[in-house]
């Protein structure tokens, strides 16, 4: 599956200048900015005002974040406590903006609330995650896919915006979950890839259906670094690869 993911990359990547002359034609381009989560309060070079700078500086139509649609009217106590800081903050940097969630967590919470602890105590992928962490029959096959991860630290800790979208960090990110799902494949553990993979499926989908029913104009998708390769991907396949700008 990840190899089929890595070589649809490497034609996006070869036919980049093309696309982005078919992009203007469309009227549609789609701002797929990186977020590191807590990295933002540590990495000096790309801190929140970094973000914020870059985000302004595209002047964007519509904001697509890492939030479920159906949470984007809660309160900011309740978004506090389930998503990163950059996500819920978007709607008071850019209040005159439109605003949409794409995230996906699972069919048994979809269109419900999130609970209460439900991170720490009753999400089936963070169990799942620590099953794998002490399943020692796996270690030194994961080994070598966290190897690819510490190549990766650098740039999240210390790179500026371009660094991290340099195409660089992409190409280790898409190695990593490709090392991952080859370990995890026909073990009780590859619930865990499939979940990863599904979610961004569902992500790239949602921002579909918002350029679909919206149209033309500047589009900012704010995710995590983990899910950008893949959802570019994902776009591509929508039909949406003439439109991906970053």
């Amino acid at each position: 599956m990840f190899l089929k993911h890595l070589s649809l990359f490497v034609c996006f990547w070869l036919f980049s200048l093309f696309i982005n002359s078919i992009s203007a034609q469309t009227g549609v381009n789609i701002h797929i900015i990186p977020a590191i989560h807590g990295l933002h309060q540590k990495n000096v070079n790309y801190n929140y005002d970094s973000l914020y700078s870059e985000i302004k500086k595209i002047n964007p139509d519509f904001i697509i974040v890492e939030i479920r649609q159906e949470d984007m009217g809660q309160d900011t106590s309740y978004l506090k406590k389930n998503y990163p800081g950059e996500m819920w903050i978007m709607r008071y940097w850019f209040s005159n903006k439109k605003h949409f969630g794409m995230d996906w967590l699972g069919k048994d919470l979809q269109d419900k609330p999130i609970p209460d602890n439900y991170w720490a105590e009753k999400s089936d992928l963070k169990k799942w995650e620590k099953e794998l962490d002490k399943d020692s029959s796996l270690t030194t096959k994961l080994q070598a896919c966290e190897e690819i991860q510490f190549m990766r630290i650098p740039t999240l800790t210390e790179g500026s915006f371009l660094d991290i979208t340099n195409g660089e960090d992409e190409k280790l990110t898409l190695q990593y979950y490709q090392c991952l799902d080859r370990v995890l494949t026909n073990t009780k553990h590859s619930r865990i890839t499939e979940f990863y993979q599904l979610r961004n499926y569902t992500m790239a989908e949602r921002i579909a259906e918002v350029v679909k029913k919206n149209g033309e104009g500047n589009y900012v998708v704010l995710t995590g670094v983990d899910h950008i390769p893949f959802i570019k991907i994902y776009l591509f396949k929508m039909g949406l690869g003439s439109a991906i700008k970053t």
